[in-house]
């Protein structure tokens, strides 16, 4: 086994995104969109206070897969921000998403330069991601599938 690790935690974590904190109580977790809108799970089932790296890694595949978010990270109907629980003040803005996007290419060039030291390609590796101090497997099935 070889790992590559890049600095992009505090991105997911509040760092840069504005409802973003780290994998603690109130945390969102899990994100599901719906037609009438997003349910979601938190760390400790208690009100939501902002949203952790995994929720941020399944609101943005529900963005995507739900037609309200482009691959280049604007929301359907160019909206500044979308709102995940507005009622608390959670929301998503194009500048979180553009942070976000930083932040995974950071992840992506890491593997690529471990990649390349020691000569593999892409399609010989299984790419696990691992959130605060649990694996996410349904996360790592759907990133293994490309979604």
């Amino acid at each position: 086994m070889i790992a590559a690790s890049s600095p992009a935690g505090p991105a997911f974590e509040g760092g840069l995104v504005r409802c973003g904190m780290p994998g603690s109580e109130g945390a969102i977790e899990s994100v599901r969109l719906y037609p009438e809108g997003f349910r979601y799970q938190t760390i400790g089932g208690v009100a939501p206070e902002g949203i952790c790296g995994s929720g941020l890694v399944d609101l943005l595949a529900e963005l995507r897969r739900g037609g309200l978010m482009s691959p280049e990270g604007v929301f359907a109907d160019r909206a500044p921000e979308v709102g995940v629980v507005p009622e608390r003040g959670i929301t998503l803005s194009r500048l979180d998403v553009s942070h976000l996007a930083q932040a995974k290419a950071s992840n992506t060039a890491g593997q690529e330069i471990l990649m390349r030291v020691i000569g593999v390609r892409p399609d010989q590796v299984v790419r696990y991601q691992r959130f605060a101090t649990a694996p996410a497997p349904e996360l790592a099935r759907r990133q293994l599938r490309g979604a």
